[in-house]
């Protein structure tokens, strides 16, 4: 019995058997075997004891700066002085897409940023003394990032954000800023969550290379041997590989679970992330050569992935990034 998760690889014999299992979301997780649900000839096992797991994906967490710190951090982002993938503006607008600040934090920083569009540095200081106080975590930006809130929140934070701070300043940090695109996005995953819930109650929308592409990479040496091992067992079965969506895919999903809309849509969409120059929200080139661990991952279309899966992928370094909130499966932190 099981609380939560998927139990796979049940195996064993006489006195010992083992299971793997795999779980998503942060959470606690316990796996009970009742009495008697096991016999060797005319003897039941007993009750066993209780085994508990509790799953923690770490935050961001900028380090807790004083005043002065502050102050030198807010002018070198203001003289363009700080590497374009500082982290600071693109979570604060992540957070702020996804309702990740608190009420309280987030219409003061609203308001902050209406009343003060004249003053660049005072606005920069207020998003650094923000994130000063808080995690982020990118592995919450994805779960509920498209839907009607969430784009009109996009709009309004671009617009806020660029108008207050300045277009060189803001395009200098902050990449991935075409709306459509966006909104595209979050259609194709609208019909999925919802026409589709049967399939996405277990697999979410990501962007990702082929099945057969992380195959290969994870017998790199410097991955987890263990984990390494169970994702390439797992990934090398139907009902845990990563499934393309795209003309283009030998899996048939996108023939038989799209409409033709949603087919255009889709073709639009893998059209823009499939070529050179297209970056991660945290700036990383997502078709380079070097996406992978120790070999090229290719080129990245529109994919599903068993939520499970992409728990462990990220325990590996891989979908730690995102395109547009969307998980991206490219290797390397953020």
């Amino acid at each position: 019995m099981i609380s939560g998760g998927e139990l796979v690889n049940f195996s064993g014999s006489g006195d010992f058997f083992s299971a793997l299992l795999l779980v998503f979301q942060m959470d606690t997780y316990t796996i009970d075997i009742p009495e008697g649900v096991f016999s060797s000839v005319s003897v039941k096992n007993d009750v066993s004891k209780q085994f508990v797991f509790k799953k923690i994906n770490p935050p961001i967490k900028f380090k807790k700066r004083d005043f002065k710190f502050n102050s030198s951090l807010t002018m070198n982002i203001f003289r363009l002085r700080e590497t374009r993938n500082n982290l600071i503006l693109t979570n604060i607008r992540a957070s702020f897409c996804n309702n990740l600040l608190s009420n309280r934090t987030q219409l003061s920083l609203e308001d902050f940023l209406i009343k003060n569009k004249r003053f660049p540095r005072a606005i920069l200081y207020q998003i650094v003394s923000i994130a000063n106080k808080a995690e982020f975590n990118t592995y919450q930006t994805i779960l509920n990032v498209h839907g009607t809130s969430s784009s009109r929140n996009f709009i309004n934070i671009n617009k806020l954000l660029k108008d207050s701070l300045g277009k060189k300043i803001y395009n200098f940090y902050v990449v991935n800023q075409d709306i459509r695109l966006f909104n595209n996005i979050g259609k194709v995953n609208h019909y999925l969550i919802t026409d589709q819930r049967h399939i996405m109650n277990r697999y979410m929308l990501v962007l990702a290379s082929s099945n057969s592409s992380y195959l290969n990479d994870l017998t790199c040496p410097e991955h987890n041997s263990i984990i390494a091992t169970n994702l390439i067992t797992l990934l090398g079965s139907n009902d845990y590989k990563v499934i393309e969506v795209s003309s283009s895919s030998t899996d048939s999903f996108y023939n038989s679970n799209l409409n033709e809309g949603l087919k255009h849509i889709v073709d639009s969409i893998n059209e823009q992330t499939c070529v050179s120059d297209v970056f991660s929200d945290y700036r990383k080139d997502i078709n380079a050569h070097d996406n992978g661990a120790c070999k090229s991952l290719g080129v990245f279309r529109l994919s599903i992935i068993p939520k499970v899966i992409l728990s462990y992928m990220r325990d590996l370094n891989y979908f730690k990034h995102t395109y547009y909130g969307m998980p991206v499966g490219v290797y390397g932190s953020v």
